[in-house]
């Protein structure tokens, strides 16, 4: 797993083009790729999964960092989730919005 952060998008592209038999370039690697967390996320929002879930281990947001450059510093979650959601076009509660779905060309049940 960790060997693929060592390949260039283009060489895992290129990789993924051999092993699959489908031209993969970087851009549809990449499409692929944000269609599979948004309908994740869009799986997850049906069963109830929002940014109230959203949440790490408390020793990363409660106990200062011991050493380092970091040294004294905690995670401030929220802010890290509101530019996360933003970055990724969800409302600020983490809902995949209907009109992102539909950018990415995923079909929502009882929808044509």
């Amino acid at each position: 797993f960790f060997t693929f952060y060592t390949l260039s998008a283009e060489l895992l592209a290129e990789a993924l083009s051999h092993l699959t038999g489908v031209d993969f370039t970087v851009e549809k690697m990449m499409r692929v790729g944000e269609r599979i967390v948004n309908l994740e996320r869009h799986y997850n929002n049906l069963h109830g999964i929002t940014r109230k879930d959203d949440q790490l281990p408390r020793r990363l947001l409660e106990e200062p960092l011991p050493e380092g450059r970091l040294k004294g510093q905690t995670v401030e979650l929220e802010p890290m989730l509101d530019e996360y959601y933003k970055i990724r076009g969800w409302t600020s509660e983490g809902i995949v919005p209907k009109e992102k779905l539909l950018e990415l060309e995923i079909k929502v049940k009882g929808e044509r």
